[in-house]
């Protein structure tokens, strides 16, 4: 490194740290960089000279990448410099080229350039990744990866011993010794020592008219004064300050704990209630700082989606030759007599699209005083899946929205499979668990559609066709059996449970039959924009598409009920005329003319 004294350092990288994608960054994933000088800039904007603030000296370690900041002279760095010092900057990220992944992880890069930004993305790492067209030809991969560390000056630097251990260069030996109450009261932040000082104050004051409070709801004396002539206060004092020492010479992983169970001073037990008044917010080690997704994890809609087919045109046009007439079938000769054309009918079915979006809003303010995760990406995440979901739930079972409701979405544009018309979707009754199976098989004789289809099916009945019983008590199957024996025995692909089929029964279709369509422009597509008024981002993602079975008898739908079918209005149905009508209704014309 420079002798220079640097300006600040911190954590460009860490390893083994989940990002928000779901990607981590694995140990010497930037081990080229070791040693090396990058740029120093400001916010990832190369447009200016003037953006560049200095350089970043590398060294690769065990945990991560350190970075040492060193700003150059110019006006727009050293104001920099001085917003870093004052702590309104601090955090960094990187730019990194020739990302390398293996599945999820990222095993090679190569940094760039430093940025300084206002806030980290994430508690962890985020990567905005592109991939770009080198010049020998291949396409390689380059991101902007967001650390979300914070900066140290060089007063509070952390330097690295072997095995990647974390040390201050402050006096390590001080760290190790007892601290004093003094020293200890002054780390507190203001709220946490007023808390302090108006508990200590309560548990002494009934005793001592002098630190009574008084008529403006201050103490008269500083209860931490370690001169003060005041018993009640030197027992309090010592109680406080022997609790911390045992904590440290303990290394107990909670002071709390401490003093909640020290029993040799019934003046710090009575006197600090509320202790936890004094204790910083609980973290969020499970999940960083980004919120946990409570959410229905078993609607299978990924699934749904991924097994669809899916067209480059807004509409799903059906059209089909009825052969299953009489007329439509060959016939015999016999010489000498008259042979008959073959008569069969059209049938055809048009889809339109429909527009199906969620739309979110956020202050500005708000986007910037929340540092501790990217809110933005989180919320982009959330819509996108969140659509997703409604779609397949639409393509399955409808939206389960009321026909009058304004937010439905229009079941003439996408077709749920489970109410279509009975021109596409056989109906089927079974009674209950018990003859499940053999109604499956049965209906399974009248299916028409492409190759296996799957079964959507609602995991309660999953469940209790897997738990029947013979008369003698054993399971009728010689075991639970798993998804996988339960397809083979009825015939079909996979068995799919899905919370979407709750109280709905069981679906058999291959989705390759059910055709999405979405034109060039009307695929899933984000949106934002800026309220100049209002100071607020909004943020839209939509889609505009259309869906249908495209095979007749392609879906067989079974339920203790018998289903309701769309009716020809419903189902967008179109049925030509058949010849043989024709012929008649002339003849018929001709007749009555004579």
């Amino acid at each position: 490194m420079s002798k220079r004294q640097y300006d600040f350092a911190g954590w460009v990288t860490k390893n083994d740290i989940l990002c928000a994608d779901g990607v981590t960054i694995k140990h010497d994933a930037f081990k080229s960089n070791d040693g090396k000088q990058v740029p120093l800039v400001w916010n990832h904007e190369y447009s200016s000279p003037k953006n560049v603030l200095g350089h970043v000296e590398l060294k690769n370690e065990e945990l991560g990448v350190y970075g040492y900041g060193f700003f150059n002279d110019t006006e727009e760095a050293q104001s920099a410099k001085e917003l870093v010092r004052h702590g309104d900057i601090s955090s960094m990220s990187i730019g990194a080229r020739k990302i390398k992944r293996s599945g999820n992880n990222v095993i090679h890069g190569s940094i760039y350039e430093v940025s300084l930004v206002l806030s980290g993305a994430n508690p962890g790492a985020m990567i905005d990744s592109v991939v770009r067209h080198s010049e020998e030809g291949a396409d390689e991969e380059e991101g902007i990866i967001y650390p979300g560390t914070l900066i140290h000056t060089p007063e509070d630097v952390i330097t690295h011993k072997e095995g990647g251990e974390e040390v201050s260069e402050k006096n390590e030996q001080s760290e190790k010794e007892d601290k004093t109450i003094g020293e200890i009261i002054d780390s507190m932040t203001d709220e946490q020592q007023e808390a302090l000082y108006a508990l200590v104050g309560m548990a002494i004051g009934d005793d001592d008219e002098d630190t009574k409070e008084g008529d403006e709801g201050e103490l008269k004396q500083n209860v931490f004064n370690q001169n003060g002539t005041n018993n009640d206060q030197n027992i309090m004092l010592h109680s406080f300050n022997e609790a911390i020492k045992t904590a440290m010479d303990t290394k107990a992983s909670s002071l709390k704990d401490v003093l909640a169970d020290n029993g040799e001073s019934d003046t710090l037990k009575h006197g600090i209630n509320s202790i936890e008044m004094l204790f910083p917010e609980a973290a969020h080690p499970t999940n960083g700082n980004t919120p946990i997704i409570y959410k229905d994890p078993n609607t299978a809609y990924k699934q749904i989606l991924n097994k669809t087919s899916k067209s480059p045109f807004s509409r799903v046009r059906t059209l089909m030759a009825d052969l299953t007439e009489e007329e439509a079938r060959a016939k015999g000769y016999i010489k000498g007599n008259f042979k008959k054309e073959e008569f069969f009918s059209l049938i055809k079915r048009e889809t339109g699209p429909t527009t199906i979006y969620k739309k979110q809003k956020l202050d500005r303010d708000d986007i910037i005083d929340i540092t501790d995760f990217n809110v933005v990406a989180f919320m982009n995440r959330e819509m996108r899946m969140m659509l997703e979901e409604e779609i397949a739930r639409a393509i399955l079972v409808g939206d389960g929205r009321d026909f009058d409701d304004e937010d439905k979405i229009d079941e003439s544009k996408i077709r749920p499979v489970i109410s279509d018309h009975e021109f596409f979707v056989i109906q089927k009754e079974y009674s209950g668990p018990e003859d499940f199976v053999e109604a499956v098989i049965l209906a399974m004789s009248e299916y028409r559609g492409s190759g296996m289809p799957d079964l959507y099916i609602d995991p309660t009945v999953l469940a209790q066709v897997k738990l029947l019983k013979g008369t003698d008590g054993r399971f009728l199957f010689g075991d639970i059996p798993s998804n996988a024996s339960i397809a083979t025995r009825l015939g079909v692909n996979e068995i799919i449970p899905t919370s979407f089929m709750v109280g709905k029964g069981a679906i058999i279709v291959n989705l390759k039959d059910y055709q999405i369509g979405a034109a060039k422009g009307g695929e899933i597509t984000n949106f934002d924009d800026f309220d100049i008024d209002f100071n607020q981002y909004k943020y839209l993602i939509e889609t505009r598409l259309s869906g249908a079975l495209t095979l007749p008898k392609s879906a067989i739908r079974l339920h203790t009920t018998k289903g309701t079918s769309a009716n020809d209005e419903q189902g967008g149905m179109t049925w030509g005329k058949r010849q043989a009508d024709r012929e008649a209704g002339e003849a018929g014309t001709e007749g009555s003319g004579e």
